[in-house]
């Protein structure tokens, strides 16, 4: 088993170091390292650098790193934080498997809270680090499954807790993308655009491409669900230039799709397709099965607009299988409106208005402003082609109102074009001619020739650049190819001259080579030496490095363990002193209950009282009462003894009050009875 782990780790290692050189020098320092906790530390570090590229080797390292971190000092704890959260983050993103990964963030969750309370400043602080982090997890995990609320929760107690930080380094940058996002969901884009300039100029400042072409990518999309296409398809081919400069296969594919999008509203449905296809192939190669299934979508409503019914349908339920085994319930949402569409197109319209009151209840449920508006646009146009008008103009006019409200153009549209035909069959022609008004001005914002032309301008643009580029890099292969040629002229020339150089030197060497020879014996005898001697000397080097980690070890655990008998020591002593506190709280109730020293005085001049409970509080108890010129006096002993018999000795002083007060009887039999 442990040969076959070291084959496993030598291999993926291998694998790794052709994506990032970095890998190299992690592999030196793995193979150097003798103690456990430095190569855990080494482990995740190389599983987050090939992570993009090797997912599954990279959580296989995750998990070896956790296997051999054997103590529980704070150090080992932030380690196994970092491993899960790394881990965590590569189930949801890259394989979609949210319930696995949330539950590694829940208990890293526990360790990090524990870990805030550490005495050493540093301990804290990283664990704060990490828990920004894992917020923002926590936020795209529910995101991906259409839970926007939560997720904007989660993403704003990050932001609250990166802010809190005295040095955020890029938490603050990367809270702000999250949160351009959301907003964006939620249809705000006011605060969309907001949060995403302020990333942007961040990540400009500093110079990181990464970073920034993701920012870009989110501008674009606020600028496409504001219908400003060209703006839209400008920042999409922004982040798609530095997406391919990086290689980045996986963020292209997601730039690749919201170009297609875009180039669909335009109704350029070759270009949409065309881009789609290329996001689909990236994603198939990758296996995003988020991915796919909005690609499917797209490429479904494509098929549509060109009249293939077949292919949409087909399209359609794949994206909705997709959707249903990832619980994704803003796909599923998307799935249902679409196949409502098609049999609305089948003119099947119960069916059709199934859908999409399915498609609505997600929609509403998870607070879907843009699905929102879009189902109620098709609900509308249901109503008004079976004639049930004062529903259309209801569907439709709410649909306008949320259109106007979040700045969606695209959905306002169609709920102006709606109500201007539903108006018309209701012979209210004043108010059809309003919204025809609107219909005409609300096109001439989305789709005018200007505009059109400008997109237009923005692909030429852009393919223009990539062939010019394509041509560039070839000339520049060539003259790396000439020059190559050149230089291997130049060496073989030099070699023929060091060769007849050496030839030169090697008769001049002969004579003297003999005389080298025998001192060259001597210096290797004395050479020889040395090295036993310093093999030895390293022996005992790695001995005593090895004691010394073992001392080390031993110290943490030593350290440990005095802090949790301590911690268990605090707790059980304030137990004790709560409980104390209680029974003495209890003394002082039934104390209070019992006759006062007066009152017995004034019947019973001459007495004293022997009352010495055990526990505290006592079983036992006496009582006293002037009833009909008699004095009754009762000593009682009740079962048990501490609390237990106290409580009994209340119901006995209660009843005794109950018998004598008010039924005056004063009989020991008849009290007993």
């Amino acid at each position: 088993m442990k040969s076959s782990i070291i084959l496993f780790l030598l291999i993926a290692i291998f694998n790794a170091d052709a994506y990032c050189h970095k890998t190299d020098s992690l592999r030196s320092e793995i193979n150097r390292a003798f103690a456990d906790t430095t190569k855990a530390r080494l482990y995740i570090e190389l599983g987050r650098e090939i992570s993009p590229v090797y997912p599954d080797s990279a959580i296989f390292y995750f998990e070896h790193a956790r296997s051999i971190i054997h103590d529980d000092n704070q150090e080992n704890l932030l380690l196994t934080a970092k491993a899960n959260i790394s881990e965590g983050f590569i189930l949801y993103r890259r394989k979609n498997d949210h319930k696995k990964a949330l539950e590694l963030f829940d208990s890293t969750l526990v360790v990090l809270n524990e870990l805030e309370n550490s005495f050493r400043p540093s301990i804290r602080y990283k664990a704060l680090e990490y828990k920004v982090n894992l917020w923002n997890y926590y936020g795209d995990c529910n995101r991906m499954v259409g839970e926007y609320d939560k997720a904007l929760f989660y993403y704003k107690k990050a932001l609250e807790l990166a802010q809190s930080l005295k040095d955020p380094k890029d938490l603050l940058e990367e809270c702000y993308m999250h949160l351009g996002n959301i907003y964006r969901y939620l249809g705000n884009l006011d605060k969309a655009m907001e949060y995403n300039i302020l990333a942007m100029y961040s990540y400009e400042k500093k110079d990181d491409k990464s970073n920034l072409a993701a920012v870009y990518n989110n501008i674009g999309n606020v600028y496409h669900v504001q219908s400003n296409f060209p703006e839209a398809i400008r920042y999409y081919q922004k982040a798609l230039n530095l997406f391919e400069e990086m290689n980045d296969k996986i963020r292209a594919s997601s730039a690749y799709y919201n170009i297609g999008v875009v180039h669909y509203f335009m109704k350029n449905y070759d270009n949409a397709l065309d881009y789609t296809s290329k996001s689909m192939e990236i994603r198939e190669e990758i296996g995003d099965k988020k991915g796919i299934s909005n690609a499917l979508m797209l490429m479904g409503v494509i098929h549509q607009e060109n009249d293939n019914i077949n292919q949409a349908v087909d399209n359609y339920e794949k994206a909705l299988q997709i959707a249903v085994e990832l619980n994704d319930m803003s796909g599923i949402g998307h799935g249902y409106m679409r196949l409502g569409n098609i049999y609305k197109i089948l003119e099947n319209y119960d069916t059709a208005i199934n859908y999409y009151e399915n498609a609505f209840d997600i929609f509403e449920r998870t607070r879907n402003f843009n699905g929102l508006v879009s189902i109620k646009n098709e609900i509308a146009d249901i109503y008004y082609l079976k004639g049930d008008y004062s529903a259309a103009t209801e569907y439709a006019y709410s649909s306008f109102e949320l259109s106007e409200k979040i700045g969606a153009l695209a959905p306002q549209l169609k709920a102006a074009r709606i109500l201007m035909m539903t108006y018309k069959k209701l012979e209210e022609f004043e108010t059809a001619l309003d919204y025809s008004f609107m219909t005409y001005s609300l096109r001439d914002s989305i789709f005018n020739e200007e505009k059109s032309k400008e997109a237009a301008e923005l692909e030429a643009k852009y393919q223009t650049e990539k062939k010019q580029l394509e041509i560039e890099n070839l000339r520049k292969e060539k003259a790396l190819s000439d020059a190559e040629i050149a230089r291997q002229k130049e060496v073989a020339k030099r070699r023929e001259e060091e060769a007849l150089r050496q030839r030169v030197i090697t008769y001049s060497l002969l004579a003297g080579l003999l005389i080298v020879l025998g001192f060259s014996y001597l210096l290797y005898r004395q050479y020889k030496h040395k090295k036993e001697a310093n093999i030895l000397l390293a022996e005992q080097n790695i001995e005593i490095n090895q004691k010394n980690e073992e001392i080390r070890t031993q110290r943490d655990e030593i350290t440990t363990q005095r802090d949790f008998a301590i911690r268990q020591k605090d707790l059980i002593e304030a137990s004790h002193q709560r409980i104390t506190d209680s029974i003495n709280y209890a003394k002082l109730i039934q104390s209070a209950l019992l006759p006062a020293e007066d009152k017995l005085k004034k019947y019973f001049p001459n007495h004293f009282v022997y009352y010495k409970p055990r526990d505290i509080v006592s079983g036992d108890f006496f009582w006293v009462k002037n009833v009909k010129h008699y004095t009754v006096i009762i000593a009682a002993d009740c079962t048990g003894h501490g609390v237990p018999g106290a409580f009994m000795s209340v119901l006995g002083i209660a009843f005794l009050n109950e018998i004598i007060r008010r039924d005056e009887i004063i009989k020991a039999s008849d009290i007993l009875e």
